[in-house]
């Protein structure tokens, strides 16, 4: 039981990181391409003659207790809109209750991608291209916390598909898991809120997937969030996502400050704040040690030699004491 719970975070994690760092290129993320190996990526063309990502993908089988268990937070929520994108799709929520962990959003966002999936250890096979969610309805979510640098908000992911419709008396409407329709266990959203409580210790730290980063603006604070700082010459894209706010460039190092780097890494930087050829300080961090892409610790994490001289040398400063 322990194992494949402890593989369905990995699994989850790697599909996850695309949502983090906006890198659609696998290549980029070796350190877990036994993982990633599960998730091909093709092209197909829309209706409307746009190219649309598609994946393919599989999933760890995880129970209504295990999905509980391993969520950041369960909450009763009300659906106020959907936002289709090229590649994946947004539900904006309003927060009713929190029933386990923390939510500190009275409104929040699940991000969920386009992609065919397998379940492993089933027969099980589904498609999210199409949702089964409908605006102006309230639901029970089982969610991931993933937090990203890039992003303006935290995003959200449900755990094991669990999908749980409420009805306009708190009954349960309609319940699935990994798409599939079955019969709900509990008729009621407080028989499923009761339960939920008593499958989890809800005083247990909850995970929050993605790679830390400040949302301070003060350098000190900046300065202590970073794994490494370096300056480096941008070199040229890595690549481009016409469909995010953030490239991967390719940086030469050319002074390592803290941390150990290789001569030439992969940043994730936001659009059109920096120029090819220039030198730049790069406040950075990373999903693991053996990870090949750095993303910023900050959004303040990017630091014009040229421009910016007292911030650089108030960087400096601290590092040396």
């Amino acid at each position: 039981m322990c194992i494949r719970k402890i593989i369905g975070v990995i699994v989850l994690f790697s599909l996850i990181v695309s949502v983090i760092t906006g890198c659609g290129n696998i290549d980029s993320h070796r350190e877990d391409e036994a993982i990633l190996s599960q998730q091909d990526n093709s092209l197909i063309e829309s209706e409307y003659d746009e190219i649309v990502i598609k994946s393919e993908g599989s999933k760890i089988y995880l129970t209504l207790e295990e999905a509980i268990d391993q969520s950041y937070c369960v909450v009763k929520a009300k659906l106020n809109s959907i936002n289709e994108g090229k590649t994946r799709r947004e539900y904006n929520f309003t927060l009713e209750e929190t029933i386990i962990g923390n939510m500190d959003e009275v409104h929040f966002i699940v991000d969920e991608g386009y992609a065919d999936y397998s379940v492993e250890s089933t027969d099980t096979t589904y498609s999210t291209n199409k949702t089964d969610y409908e605006v102006g309805k309230e639901y029970i979510l089982v969610l991931y916390k993933i937090a990203s640098v890039y992003n303006g908000r935290d995003k959200y992911m449900i755990v094991g598909d669990v999908f749980v419709k409420l009805d306009d008396s708190d009954n349960i409407a309609e319940y699935r898991r990994y798409h599939q329709k079955e019969e709900s266990p509990y008729k009621t959203a407080k028989e499923l809120l009761n339960y939920a409580r008593t499958v989890t210790d809800d005083s247990k730290e909850r995970f929050v997937y993605g790679i830390p980063f400040t949302r301070s603006s003060k350098i000190p604070d900046i300065v202590d969030a970073s794994q490494y700082i370096v300056k480096a010459v941008v070199s040229e894209i890595e690549s481009e996502d016409p469909n995010s706010n953030r490239d991967t460039y390719i940086c030469e190092v050319t002074d390592i400050l803290r941390g150990t780097t290789k001569d030439k890494i992969n940043i994730v930087l936001f659009k059109n704040t920096v120029s090819i050829g220039k030198e730049y300080l790069f406040l950075l961090n990373k999903a693991t040690e053996y990870s090949l892409t750095y993303t910023l610790s900050s959004v303040y994490s990017v630091v014009d030699l040229e421009k910016e001289i007292s911030v650089a040398e108030e960087i400096y400063t601290l590092i040396s004491k």
